[in-house]
């Protein structure tokens, strides 16, 4: 599951955490923090950040029956990011 949550970059989702890091870059790069969020999407090739919302509704809805006749998939809930194919 640790996989499944993008251990291989920073999260891109709306956080505290990610608010802090536009904050620092913004002070860092001596740009507002909406131009530093621009910059920061731009550089993770995805066209907004994601709300925290959307993983919960895809968490959900694999927990739901719905679901039950998943098995060993990998849902890629980045906005993009993950390319494929």
């Amino acid at each position: 599951m640790a996989k499944a949550w993008r251990l291989k970059g920073n999260s891109d989702i709306v956080t505290d955490r990610l608010k802090i890091r536009l904050q620092t870059r913004a002070a860092e790069q001596g740009v507002g923090e909406a131009e530093a969020a621009r910059a920061m999407t731009l550089a993770s090739r995805v066209a907004r950040f994601g709300e925290p919302t959307e993983i919960a509704r895809a968490v959900a809805f694999l927990a739901s029956p719905q679901a039950n006749y998943i098995q060993g998939a990998l849902l890629d809930i980045d906005g993009g990011q993950t390319r494929t194919l």
